[in-house]
C-alpha cells in the first residue's frame, strides 16, 4: 500500500464517528403526551353524557303535566242543624276554608220544655262538660273532630260566699268564735277551691270555650264557640255535614237537678205551658162542652201496651194506632206534658212541645 492510500484509509476512520451512539426516541416525552390525550378524551365523553342526561331530564320535564293543588271554595257553608235526643239538645254549624277548616256553633235546648233544665245543667254543672264537633262525609263517617269545652266554675265554700244583703242591719252583730276544728274544716274546702279552679284554668288553657247566650230575664237559652277544626283540605272537601256528642247531663240528669230545685221545676212548667198554646190540636172525636184539663209529667211509659203513668198518679190508655206521637221522647222521663179530656167519654188529648200529639183515655 502506497504512502497516498495509506492517509486516505485513516481519513476516512477519523471522519466515521463509529464511537458515537446512534440517536433513539425520547420515551418521557411520549409518555407525557399520551396521558394528556386520555385525559382530554376522558372530559370530552364526560361532557357528551352530562349534556345527555340534561337534555332527557329537561325533556322529561316538559312532558310531564303540573300537578294542581287542591282548591277548595272558601265561602261559608251552612251545614245546617242536628239533634242529639239523649240530652234534649239541637246544634246549628257553619264552616269556612281559611288555610283550615273555620266554624261557628249554636247549640240550644231542642224545646221550651228543656230550657229550664238546659239553663241550670250549665249554671250547676256536675263536672266538667265538653262538646265534640264532628264533620262527616255523605255515608255519616266521621272525617274531623273537635272538642269545645263548656266553662266550669268549681262552687265556692259556703262560708266564703258573701254576705246576704237583706240579713245585714245597722246594728253590729258579735263576731262568732271559730273553734280550731271548724277553721281545720274551712282551710281544707279553700284549698279544694284553689286546686280545682286550677285545674279548670290548666283545662281551658288554649282550648275553644263556649259562650253563654241569656235571654231578656238573665236565664242561658243558648251557648256558641267558634275557632278552627283541625283537618287537612282534601279531607275537608268531602264534607257534607255533620253531627255532636255531648257531654252533657241527660235529659233523666237534669230533671232531677229540676226536681231538686222547686222554683226550676215551676220554670219548666211554665215553658210547657207556652209550648202548649202554639201546638194545634185535633181530637179523634167531637169535643163536647165538658172537658178538664192539666199539666203532669211521664213516669212511665209501655208503648207496646200502651199504657202511660203520670206523676199525678194518673193512667193514660194511649190509642196505638199509626199517627201518634214521637214515642221515644215521650219515654225521656220525666216528660212535661198538657192534657185535655172530656169529662163523659174520658177521651183525651195528650201534647208535649218536640214530641207531638197523642190520643187514648183516661182510666178511671
Amino acid at each position: 500500500m502506497t504512502d497516498a492510500d495509506q492517509n486516505k484509509s485513516e481519513g476516512e476512520t477519523r471522519d466515521t464517528p463509529q464511537n458515537s451512539p446512534a440517536p433513539g426516541p425520547s420515551q418521557p416525552v411520549n409518555r407525557i403526551v399520551f396521558y394528556a390525550l386520555v385525559v382530554t378524551a376522558f372530559g370530552i365523553l364526560a361532557g357528551i353524557a352530562i349534556a345527555a342526561i340534561s337534555l332527557h331530564q329537561s325533556k322529561t320535564a316538559i312532558s310531564q303535566p303540573v300537578v294542581q293543588q287542591p282548591t277548595v271554595s272558601r265561602e261559608v257553608r251552612d251545614l245546617g242543624a242536628a239533634e242529639e235526643s239523649t240530652t234534649g239538645l239541637k246544634g246549628h254549624l257553619t264552616t269556612q276554608w281559611s288555610d283550615q277548616p273555620t266554624y261557628h256553633v249554636t247549640i240550644e235546648p231542642g224545646d221550651a220544655t228543656m230550657a229550664a233544665g238546659f239553663a241550670l245543667a250549665l249554671s250547676e254543672p256536675p263536672h266538667p262538660l265538653s262538646i265534640q264537633v264532628q264533620l262527616k262525609d255523605r255515608l255519616g263517617y266521621v272525617m274531623c273532630s273537635h272538642d269545645v269545652l263548656l266553662r266550669f266554675l268549681p262552687r265556692k265554700p259556703a262560708d266564703l260566699e258573701p254576705p246576704d244583703p237583706k240579713l245585714s242591719s245597722g246594728k253590729k252583730t258579735p263576731i262568732r268564735k271559730i273553734s280550731a276544728k271548724e277553721q281545720e274544716r274551712r282551710d281544707a274546702e279553700q284549698t279544694d277551691f284553689d286546686h280545682a279552679l286550677a285545674q279548670e284554668q290548666q283545662r281551658e288553657q288554649g282550648k275553644d270555650v263556649f259562650q253563654n247566650q241569656t235571654g231578656p230575664d238573665g236565664q242561658v237559652i243558648s251557648i256558641s264557640a267558634q275557632g278552627t277544626i283541625p283537618c287537612p283540605l282534601e279531607t275537608y272537601q268531602r264534607v257534607e255535614t255533620w253531627g255532636f256528642v255531648p257531654d252533657f247531663p241527660t235529659l233523666d240528669e237534669q230533671a232531677d237537678l229540676l226536681g231538686n230545685q222547686p222554683e226550676a221545676k215551676e220554670a219548666a212548667l211554665h215553658a210547657a205551658r207556652a209550648a202548649r198554646r202554639r201546638i194545634v190540636y185535633k181530637s179523634p172525636d167531637k169535643t163536647l162542652s165538658f172537658s178538664f184539663e192539666g199539666d203532669d209529667a211521664v213516669v212511665d211509659f209501655d208503648v207496646p201496651g200502651g199504657v202511660l203513668e203520670t206523676r199525678a198518679g194518673k193512667t193514660f190508655l194511649i190509642d196505638k194506632s199509626p199517627g201518634v206521637g214521637n214515642t221515644a221522647v215521650w219515654q225521656e222521663y220525666p216528660a212535661y206534658f198538657h192534657y185535655r179530656c172530656e169529662q163523659t167519654t174520658s177521651a183525651c188529648t195528650l201534647a208535649r212541645a218536640g214530641a207531638g200529639v197523642m190520643h187514648g183515655k183516661l182510666k178511671r
